[in-house]
């Protein structure tokens, strides 16, 4: 079969992706190597942070873009799917990552934001127990959006507009035509104008026989859910979204869909080959992870 463009990968960016086409118009397939709803990518769980805090202006720019988008795939699918909390970037003196660069980029974007002291902190948020030195940025939009439930939602819409998604099936290669491209599957062989690769850590898979790569490492992320002694202090009308900015840098949410709260070291892990990753637990880290929860974060 022919279609104007084919998809790659079925995750969150490619299940966006052929969602928006399809609504345009094209005629769209989208092949998923994995079952739908599957654990082995980054699109799976109950939770990520949608936020516009970044160190570059340019990222804070795409925020915009993200928060409308999200707002329209709320009114298409007539889900509720974010959840805001406000956030708060935890920044200690002699930090790693400067803060200067957050507040840079925002105030380039003109997004408002608040500075606070560590006694700010502690009594805006009594849960959260900062050293003396920090400095937070604080931005209210930030929020928290369903992963896997998100995933499903623009998967379902692409369906509404026609696209043809098919899960388990792997491609095996992306060829030039006289046409544009064709994608050979283990079962078929399909055509289009365009082929568009949201592939995630197995980019390089079909991008190195076409006669490039890009830079791509990728680690196996850990993240950990605690059990809070008391889940109403940490209720997401309480308790905001956290990042710290340091080396090594965690990230954290408030009780969300269950009474734990999750968080992780970001940008840490194992580097690990994405085909045959174990996901065991690295003990080094959740007992890292696990101590400063503890410090910072008692109850």
């Amino acid at each position: 079969r022919s279609f104007d463009v084919i998809v790659v990968g079925l995750g969150g960016l490619g299940s966006a992706t052929a969602w928006h086409l399809a609504r345009s118009g094209r005629r769209v397939l989208g092949l998923e190597q994995f079952a739908f709803g599957h654990d082995r990518g980054a699109s799976h769980d109950t939770s990520r942070i949608l936020r516009h805090s970044y160190h570059r202006p340019d990222y804070v720019r795409l925020t915009r873009h993200a928060y409308a988008d999200w707002s329209d795939l709320e009114r298409e699918s007539g889900e509720r799917l974010v959840t805001r909390t406000g956030g708060v970037d935890l920044c200690p003196e002699g930090s790693a990552i400067p803060l200067d660069d957050y507040t840079r980029s925002l105030d380039a974007e003109n997004i408002p934001y608040e500075l606070l002291t560590a006694a700010d902190v502690a009594e805006r948020w009594p849960r959260i127990s900062p050293p003396p030195d920090v400095t937070a940025l604080y931005q209210e939009r930030t929020s928290i959006v369903p992963a896997a439930q998100s995933v499903a939602a623009m998967q379902r819409l692409a369906g509404v507009h026609g696209a043809t998604l098919t899960d388990r099936t792997p491609v095996l290669s992306v060829r030039q035509s006289a046409d544009g491209v064709e994608v050979i599957t283990p079962h078929a062989r399909y055509s289009a104008g365009q082929v568009v690769l949201c592939t995630d850590a197995w980019a390089n898979t079909l991008l190195e026989p076409l006669g490039t790569t890009i830079p791509l490492t990728v680690l196996d992320q850990q993240v950990t859910y605690f059990e809070p002694d008391d889940p109403a202090g940490f209720a997401p009308e309480v308790f905001p979204v956290w990042i710290w900015l340091d080396d090594p840098s965690f990230f954290g949410f408030p009780c969300y869909g269950e009474a734990t709260v999750k968080a992780g070291e970001d940008c840490g892990g194992p580097e690990v080959d994405p085909g045959s990753r174990a996901g065991t637990t690295d003990p080094a880290m959740l007992e890292r992870l696990s101590a400063f929860m503890a410090e910072r974060f008692p109850g």
